[in-house]
């Protein structure tokens, strides 16, 4: 699931549904849901990099 169907999604899946929008965008429902449960993870993770290249210093370039 890209980006852009997966922020259509978590805006309008009050009005629409998350199955009526992504039977419509031909994407899957399972995708979204997988997309929702690993966001805490993904968050912990870019934290834990951006405190990693803090430590290191100017010697590792920073993701932007």
């Amino acid at each position: 699931m890209d980006a852009l169907t997966r922020d259509f999604v978590s805006a309008h899946h009050a009005d629409f549904g998350v199955q009526r929008i992504c039977r419509a965008r031909g994407t899957s429902r399972a995708g979204h849901h997988r997309y929702l449960a690993t966001r805490q993870a993904r968050v912990e993770r870019s934290a834990e990099e951006e405190r990693t290249a803090i430590a290191a210093g100017p010697h590792l370039p920073r993701r932007t």
